[in-house]
């Protein structure tokens, strides 16, 4: 990794710590309200990235080894990541190109679902990457036998593909609050429900 790019992520990495701290949201969305086709064509979007995030895991499908590079910008994220163990995954998304690499926390508990924190880092055509964290603190949720897992979600405006991945991974129905709504993600599916 040249210096280049570690500048430009190390100045990402101070103002995604920044953000967080001052409480600000961070968000792909733009700030017009979406349409509803718009908005229905981001949630379809988020379910196909949380369907190929666990295909990746579960079978291999479109997942990706890490170069050198991609472990160097992960080893500068690394004061980003919770307590706990962590697998890194890359995925390519043959629809439109694009390489997605992940670092995903699970518990050793297979009976507790992690909501948080999840990394992502696209990477630019140019080389260089932009990053987004699934949540803003770390959170370990107990599955229980009856019920349903619900959290509030404020990174961003909507679901993201680790809600779909953890629905699918789990098999469980997850509600997210988001401040457009309530959304319930069952069987990598979502649905806005208030």
């Amino acid at each position: 990794m040249t210096l280049a790019l570690r500048k430009p992520l190390l100045l990402s990495l101070c103002l995604v710590s920044w953000l967080m701290l001052a409480g600000c949201q961070s968000t792909h969305q733009a700030e017009v309200a979406p349409t509803a086709d718009t908005k229905r064509d981001l949630l379809r979007e988020v379910e196909r990235l949380g369907h190929l995030l666990y295909q990746a895991h579960t079978s291999g499908a479109h997942k990706l080894e890490f170069s050198d590079q991609q472990r160097e910008v992960f080893a500068e994220l690394r004061p980003l990541y919770c307590a706990g163990s962590y697998t890194e995954l890359g995925v390519t998304d043959d629809t439109n190109g694009s390489t997605y690499w992940y670092a995903i926390k699970f518990s050793d508990d297979a009976d507790t679902v992690v909501f948080g924190r999840h990394l992502k880092l696209i990477q630019k055509a140019n080389g260089e990457y932009d990053s987004s964290l699934s949540s803003r603190g770390c959170l370990d949720v107990p599955l229980t036998q009856t019920g349903s897992l619900f959290a509030s979600h404020s990174a961003s405006d909507y679901p993201n593909e680790f809600h779909v991945f953890l629905s699918l991974f789990h098999q469980q129905k997850i509600y997210v609050d988001t401040s457009s709504g309530l959304y319930r993600v069952e069987a990598g599916t979502i649905q806005q429900i208030g």
